[in-house]
């Protein structure tokens, strides 16, 4: 007789546990009079849920992933070990939202989670119905949930807790709740390794340990460092399929409206191409090093999210220049005469930076638009109010925003959405899209995006088109059995090279982006290569400093470390055998120690 291990018996016992047993007739049996009607394919889903206790919902965006959960949750209230208390943890500008969505569906009131600590510490100790709290909160009311677990943990818009070894993942993961739904329209972002890190949200035991992972499914270059194929997805699909659910709006037939996109390819301002050259050729220069250090890293994604804003405009770098001179506000206020003010509709417009919302604001009141302008200054609890005050607005409005208001939110009343810039991620640009052309749209959703041409915004929505292909292969059905990885180390020098490979600013750089290979000696971190946005989006909200000095402070002193050799086995096997002895804490203290160091003698 085979002797089975301890910990297998326990982690099947707490699965039987996890597993909710319902009465085995149609759901909607169990439920309360509902104030809307569910599609077919959301009471699949809510039913899936509700039967399966901890799974992820990956619908896409717009297919009312909410509604789904808030039925599975009531109807587990009919279980054999029921959840009588459900938490949910969302961004935080999305508690308003699912309080009335709470209301809508079956009139119930939610909590939301607010007050000073012994407050908070108080709600969470009642286990209410029905508790709503921001990924913020639950950092610091962690040990209060974990000592009072929910029946029921909800955590929407999961792709926040991507990173494995992040604080967020480890908080959600030690709540102890016996159920919980993750949901998030986009599951995976760059690399599948975000995938996993939800999947563990779910059940830990889901999918294989991450080193089996990696030498079952990853394909790495001769060097080792770099994946460049995912395989077996297949299996990987199965072990997924009893806890994971994503449908297309195509896949359910839904009688959604039409979605056109325009493209608007506009010249840059001279006034800011000198910086925009310049910016670019301190981007190749820090690139040709052989060794690239993290310091390195955060001054190409500082440098480049300068030459996403010259693509914005002058203003973007203090330049006081009229609006109807800076290209992408000009275009943006003839649509607006045409959509709006020509045709009466409604129109979302979206850009990164407040600098360039807050001028489409003035636009706007300039054209006598009734005008909404959502950023991460407008308080929490008056965002629910300015979102039913655009709904409610009678004839032709905009409701301009930052991506504090792509996530989540529904706009559906609205039918042209305006994209002032790209952002890195193409998932990120199907959010904001995503917040009209979804359940409840009317009429024809028009789609404009604004791009510099000869730049680095053209170049991104290449990148866009390439990346969206790829992620879309790794959860499509068909035979697709191994893929492109679409990120990874090293992917973040050929994103540089590509991006320095467009525009007029190739002329002083091209010799420098020779250098810019796959095969480079040292790839980034994975952090690093996973999104530009990581550092890059941090950097951008320091507007301020970036106009007072945009291109002196992110570049440094310039100077390159080409010239010098290092043996790269050497330096691998040193890594190798010194890591494992060292407590994490103690790397990376001693990792930092050692950058101050080569910063210092690099610049002696």
């Amino acid at each position: 007789m085979e002797r089975v291990e301890p910990q297998a018996l326990d982690w099947l016992d707490r699965r039987i546990e996890r597993r909710p047993i319902l009465p085995d007739r149609d759901i909607a049996s169990l439920l309360p009079t509902l104030g809307l009607k569910p599609y077919p394919f959301q009471w699949k889903g809510a039913e899936f849920l509700a039967r399966t206790g901890r799974a992820l919902l990956a619908d896409e965006m717009g297919l009312g992933k909410t509604v789904q959960a808030i039925i599975a949750a009531t109807a587990m209230r009919r279980a054999s070990r029921p959840a009588l208390s459900v938490t949910i943890v969302c961004p935080a500008s999305l508690r308003g939202g699912w309080a009335e969505e709470i209301q809508r569906c079956i009139g119930e009131a939610a909590v939301l989670l607010e007050g000073v600590s012994d407050e908070r510490a108080r709600t969470i100790a009642a286990r209410p119905t029905w508790l709503v709290t921001h990924y913020e909160q639950v950092l610091r009311d962690h040990r209060h949930h974990a000592d009072c677990p929910p029946d029921l943990l909800i955590i929407d818009e999961a792709q926040r807790a991507k990173g494995l070894w992040t604080r967020t993942a480890r908080v959600l993961k030690a709540i102890g709740a016996r159920y919980v739904f993750a949901l998030t329209g986009t599951p995976l972002e760059n690399r599948l390794e975000e995938a996993y890190a939800i999947a563990q949200l779910i059940d830990q035991r889901l999918l294989p340990p991450l080193w089996q992972l990696d030498r079952d499914h990853f394909v790495r270059d001769p060097s080792g460092r770099r994946v460049v194929l995912y395989r077996g997805l297949g299996a990987l699909r199965s072990r997924l399929a009893p806890a994971f659910l994503r449908r297309r709006k195509e896949d359910v037939a839904l009688d959604l409206p039409e979605r056109l996109r325009a493209t608007a390819m506009l010249p840059m301002h001279g006034a800011v191409a000198p910086t925009y050259d310049d910016v670019l050729a301190q981007v190749a220069r820090i690139a040709s090093k052989r060794v690239l250090l993290p310091a390195d890293l955060e001054r190409i994604q500082r440098l480049l999210v300068i030459a996403r804003r010259c693509c914005n405009g002058p203003h973007m770098l203090g330049q006081e220049v009229e609006d109807r001179k800076v290209p992408k506000l000009a275009e943006l206020e003839q649509a607006l005469r045409d959509l709006c003010l020509g045709e009466g509709r409604k129109a979302v417009v979206f850009s990164e930076w407040t600098d360039m919302t807050d001028r489409a604001e003035a636009l706007c009141r300039k054209l006598r638009l009734p005008v909404f302008h959502l950023h991460g200054g407008v308080a929490v609890r008056s965002r629910p109010a300015l979102l039913r005050a655009f709904s409610g607005q009678k004839g032709p409005a905009v409701f301009v925003s930052t991506d504090a208001g792509g996530v989540g939110l529904n706009l559906q009343t609205a039918d042209v959405v305006i994209n002032l810039d790209l952002p890195w991620n193409p998932a990120r640009l199907e959010q904001r899209i995503a917040r009209v052309h979804r359940i409840g749209s009317k009429g024809t959703v028009q789609e404009l995006l604004l791009v510099t041409k000869d730049s680095i915004e053209e170049r991104i929505l290449r990148l866009h088109d390439t990346k969206r292909d790829v992620l879309a292969n790794i959860w499509d059905k068909g035979n697709q059995d191994t893929i492109a990885a679409p990120g990874g180390s090293g992917a973040f020098r050929e994103m540089v090279a590509s991006l320095l490979r467009t525009g007029p600013a190739q002329s002083p750089v091209s010799a420098s982006t020779a250098a810019l290979s796959a095969d480079d000696p040292l790839p980034p971190s994975e952090g690093a290569a996973a999104e530009p946005g990581g550092i890059a989006e941090a950097a951008s909200s320091d507007s301020a400093a970036i106009r007072s000095s945009p291109v002196a402070a992110a570049s440094g002193d310039g100077r390159s470390a080409s010239n010098i050799a290092v043996d790269q086995t050497a330096l691998l096997a040193a890594v190798s055998a010194i890591a494992p002895a060292l407590p994490a804490a103690h790397r990376k203290s001693l990792a930092s120690v050692f950058r101050v160091l080569a910063e210092a003698l690099e610049s002696a």
